[in-house]
């Protein structure tokens, strides 16, 4: 959703200026990329990937629906970064449960349905944010992707399944 809510927020709410934008466009990869390592290195001491992936899947939900508030530019900035940060812990854990839960005979046909899934939602979520930032504003798609982010943290959270995974 958010490669559609960005380029609305910059342009039509903030009037953003190109060097400003750029480093929108740069924070959440940072943030990525220092989840990537610090989760990485971090690894051996994990003791519950499944606890870790979905605390980490409830930050940032928790970090998109405080982009709803769009406090500034600075602060936008930083929730971005934040953004990538937690994607980076929760993704490399996803990954990773992955190839333990899924037999390695099955790997591939399960990873090529995964990113066929993947593919078809991005235009999903395109739309329902071009929706969303067209009836309401660019903010409320924050909130709403932030508010079902952690639903399914929540969810995952609540019960037996992928909190008690080692």
């Amino acid at each position: 959703m958010f490669g559609v809510l960005l380029p609305v927020i910059a342009v039509r709410e903030w009037a953003l200026s190109p060097l400003q934008y750029g480093l929108w466009g740069s924070a959440n990869p940072a943030g990525i990329m220092l989840g990537l390592t610090l989760v990485t290195a971090a690894a051996g001491r994990i003791r519950s990937r499944g606890r870790f992936m979905l605390y980490a899947l409830l930050a940032m939900g928790v970090v998109n629906l405080a982009m709803a508030w769009g406090s500034g530019f600075w602060a936008f900035t930083l929730l971005l970064f934040l953004g990538g940060l937690t994607f980076g812990l929760s993704n490399v854990m996803f990954a990773a449960l992955y190839r333990v839960l899924v037999p390695q005979e099955q790997q591939g046909r399960f990873f090529g349905l995964l990113g066929s899934i993947n593919q078809a939602l991005q235009p999903v979520g395109a739309a329902l944010a071009g929706v969303l930032a067209t009836q309401f504003s660019p903010f409320v798609g924050a909130a709403v992707a932030g508010g079902a982010v952690v639903m399914l943290a929540v969810w995952g959270l609540s019960g037996p399944g992928l909190r008690d995974v080692v």
